[in-house]
C-alpha cells in the first residue's frame, strides 16, 4: 500500500482507530461471506457542519452517489452518506479507501464515521444443487 499525499496532516491516532475498525469489519464481512473479489458497494459516513464542508467533502469523491440528512449529532450538524461504484472488495481496497476517506475529511473540514457494506445482495453460494 503506497502513502497517499495529505496523509501526514491526519491525527495518526484517529486514522490507527479507524484502520482498526475497518480490519475488523472486514473480518466480520469474511465471517459472513464475503471473499476478497466479491463485488459490492461500499457506504461511507461522515459530519459535516456546514454546506460548504459538504461541498468540498463530496468533490473528493466524484461519480459516487451521496446522500444528505440533518443531523442532531454533536460531530455535526449534516449527516453526509457517501456511496461507492459497484467495486471489488478486498481487506486492501478497504484500507486504502479508510485513508482516503480520512484524508477527504481532514482536508474539507468534516468527521469520518466509518463504513458499512450492504451484504443482503450477497449470497452465499451453496455447497450442493439439486437437479
Amino acid at each position: 500500500m503506497t502513502e497517499l499525499r495529505g496523509i501526514e496532516s491526519v491525527d495518526p491516532r484517529e486514522l490507527e482507530s479507524q484502520r482498526a475498525l475497518t480490519a475488523a469489519l472486514w473480518s466480520t464481512l469474511k465471517e459472513q461471506g464475503v471473499r476478497d473479489g466479491t463485488p459490492g458497494r461500499i457506504e461511507c459516513y461522515f459530519f459535516a457542519k456546514s454546506d460548504a464542508h459538504v461541498t468540498a467533502l463530496v468533490a473528493a469523491f466524484p461519480r459516487w452517489e451521496h446522500e444528505i440528512a440533518n443531523s442532531d449529532n454533536p460531530l455535526g450538524r449534516l449527516s453526509v452518506h457517501i456511496i461507492s461504484p459497484a467495486v471489488h472488495l478486498s481487506k486492501e481496497a478497504f484500507l486504502e479507501l479508510v485513508d482516503v476517506a480520512m484524508i477527504a475529511a481532514h482536508e474539507s473540514s468534516c468527521i469520518f464515521d466509518g463504513f458499512q457494506v450492504d451484504t443482503s445482495a450477497l449470497q452465499k453460494r451453496r455447497w450442493w444443487k439439486f437437479w
